[in-house]
């Protein structure tokens, strides 16, 4: 985990280290370039129960903990956001260590019709785009009304971050919305609940005038460490889930093996695999 970069985050290591706990992970080691180890992120990690503190960071970082060093023991897992260049050590080095995700810059997809208050998705987009200049907050909108008095309300310093479109059709606009797979959803619709039967791809949604992403970064939880540049097609947010491992444990009867180790042998005959079909029926017949 790497609370540090271009701001200290104490809110990452909280989101990262609790999960961790809960799962019963009993070291946790936090990574955090030198600049960035404020009283902040001190207390957070004692109240996150962080067991060790290395005041190093970047793709360094990463490979420290991925490979281990005389003062830096190796870890199983690393997890937690950085900027491109932490994400792709952490790309060459997974299967060397167990990785979370590959997070790449924060982004926002906002779908919202008729009703929505432009003043709190203009506020939302330009919270989301302050995080990095590769951040990025799209608006999907119903109304052209709407997308007009969002524009004149975003600040224009962060205006090139923010993109608004025009989707006069529902289910375009859902459809767009899914496309996008955006790391937060915020979904200003009458009647949002109705959207995720089909609305899909997302990190993380937050439905109605009151639950902005900005309450998923530091309140509302579970984590936001989310998945980003489309990948909350496929992947999910940490959770305590992203701690556990499953492992499957047969047991098979005398009574049962008999009931079913020809068909197993058969499978191993169409594949090919002689010894594969040799060790199911050595159990049943002394001829192999």
């Amino acid at each position: 985990m790497s609370p540090g970069g271009r701001y200290s985050y104490p809110s990452t290591l909280l989101m990262t280290a609790i999960p961790a706990r809960l799962a019963g992970v009993r070291r946790i080691a936090v990574v955090t370039p030198p600049s960035r180890l404020s009283d902040e992120v001190l207390a957070a990690a004692n109240l996150g129960g962080v067991t060790e503190i290395y005041r190093v960071g970047g793709p360094a970082a990463i490979a420290a903990l991925a490979i281990g060093t005389k003062s830096i023991p190796r870890v199983d897992l690393i997890v937690g956001p950085g900027n491109a260049l932490v994400t792709e050590a952490k790309r060459q080095l997974y299967g060397e260590v167990g990785i979370d995700l590959l997070a790449g810059p924060s982004e926002l997809v906002v779908l919202a019709d008729e009703s929505a208050p432009a003043q709190y998705i203009a506020a939302d987009m330009a919270a989301q785009a302050e995080h990095d200049p590769d951040s990025r907050a799209i608006l999907i909108s119903l109304s052209k009304e709407l997308v007009s008095r969002v524009k004149a309300l975003i600040p224009k310093q962060l205006a090139n971050r923010c993109v608004l479109i025009y989707e006069p059709e529902r289910t375009k606009a859902i459809a767009k919305a899914n496309d996008f797979a955006g790391e937060h959803v915020q979904i200003f619709m009458q009647r949002p609940q109705d959207c995720l039967d089909t609305l899909k791809n997302g990190g993380a949604f937050f439905i109605n005038d009151w639950s902005p992403a900005v309450m998923g970064d530091y309140w509302a939880g579970p984590s936001h460490v989310l998945p980003t540049g489309r990948s909350a097609r496929f992947a999910s947010g940490l959770s305590v889930m992203t701690f556990l491992k499953r492992s499957s444990l047969i047991d098979i009867s005398g009574a049962a093996y008999k009931k079913g180790w020809l068909s197993a042998y058969k499978m191993a005959e169409t594949e090919g695999l002689i010894q594969h079909a040799r060790a199911l029926k050595s159990r049943v017949s002394e001829e192999i």
